[in-house]
């Protein structure tokens, strides 16, 4: 069973018929909450659209900060989006400071640049780590961002992919049964479904 995980931030309509497009193997997909659901899940994908603060506050609502950890810490696979990849850092500055899930060892701050924020619109990735969802990715591959903060990591070991807005940043990971993506695959056309298929084929 895979459960995209409902805690009020959005976006998560696209996510699903994302995964549905590619459900070849008839997976049992589901947008959830339930806390029981969660933990019983295969895999777990956390999207999300906002800030920062209101996605943590809505986890520890829902009562969602430790299942999404349990299943993380029995090695069963968890895809970050966007946001939701945002929240597997250990804080972020966003509007304040505020305390993320700690999953990954790094901070996610805004960007300083004269370029728009946010980052909006189509952008490249670089593969630095070739493996798992990221796997049949090619260079220069585009994808959808939206987003004015991003991630700096302590540990560039778990760097998957890499973005040019002024200055590169980290734009996927990859961790033993984790993967983040700051882009959004289910709006990235071919290459997004190809992330998106991957993920359901772990």
């Amino acid at each position: 069973m895979i459960i995209i995980i409902d805690y009020g931030m959005g976006n998560l309509a696209s996510v699903y018929n994302a995964f549905i497009k590619v459900n070849d193997k008839n997976e049992d997909i589901k947008i959830s909450s339930d806390e029981k659901l969660i933990r019983d899940a295969d895999k777990l994908i956390l999207p999300g659209v906002g800030a920062f603060g209101d996605a943590m506050k809505n986890l520890e609502k829902f009562k969602l900060v430790y299942p999404i950890l349990d299943h993380i810490n029995k090695n069963k696979f968890f895809l970050g989006i966007c946001l939701g990849f945002q929240l597997l850092f250990k804080k972020s500055y966003e509007n304040g400071v505020f305390d993320g899930l700690g999953i990954i060892k790094g901070e996610v701050v805004r960007f300083k640049t004269e370029l728009p924020i946010p980052h909006m619109g189509w952008n490249t990735v670089k593969v630095i780590k070739r493996k798992g969802i990221f796997e049949n990715i090619n260079d220069n591959s585009f994808f959808y961002f939206d987003h004015s903060y991003y991630p700096i990591l302590e540990d560039n070991e778990t760097v998957a992919t890499l973005t040019n807005y002024n200055n590169e940043f980290v734009s996927g990971i990859c961790y033993n049964n984790i993967y983040g993506v700051q882009f959004h695959p289910e709006k990235s056309h071919f290459n997004g479904l190809k992330i998106v298929k991957s993920f359901l084929n772990q």
